[in-house]
């Protein structure tokens, strides 16, 4: 991966990238998609966890705290609910965790803290939706090459 602007301090993580690698590795042969936004009734169960802010800890790049929210679909409001709390038990049994990509960057998961707690409801589809965020702390190695 290039960088646009040459600077001393790292750029953020991609953390949506790489919370979707984790979770298509640990959904593999599941029958779940991991998806960025509702991918519609007919492609259920679905999940996904994206950044939904959090801050960086000085110096930039080093340390994050994004706030993640993670979102589950499924037909039956039991799935839903399992699915999102099974996808927060991963991220709490990931701690100490490091994540290594295809462009050999890498991050340590130090932490996951709850930030909300369940929210459920339905989509006008009729699909039911599982909501719960928690903040990450990740810090960035430096990358293998």
């Amino acid at each position: 991966m290039s960088r646009f602007i040459d600077t001393k301090i790292r750029p953020g993580l991609d953390i949506d990238l790489a919370l979707r690698s984790m979770l298509q590795r640990a959904l593999a042969g599941a029958g779940v998609r991991v998806d960025l936004d509702f991918p519609g009734v007919d492609r259920l169960p679905s999940v996904s966890a994206m950044r939904a802010g959090g801050l960086a800890d000085w110096p930039d790049g080093q340390v994050e705290r994004p706030r993640i929210e993670i979102n589950a679909w499924a037909k039956k409001l039991s799935e839903a609910i399992n699915l999102c709390l099974e996808v927060v038990a991963f991220l709490r049994s990931s701690e100490g965790t490091v994540v290594t990509f295809g462009d050999g960057a890498r991050l340590l998961l130090a932490a996951t803290d709850d930030d909300a707690g369940l929210y459920t409801d339905t989509d006008p589809t009729g699909a039911f939706r599982a909501t719960y965020t928690v903040f990450l702390t990740v810090q960035q190695l430096t990358p293998t090459r």
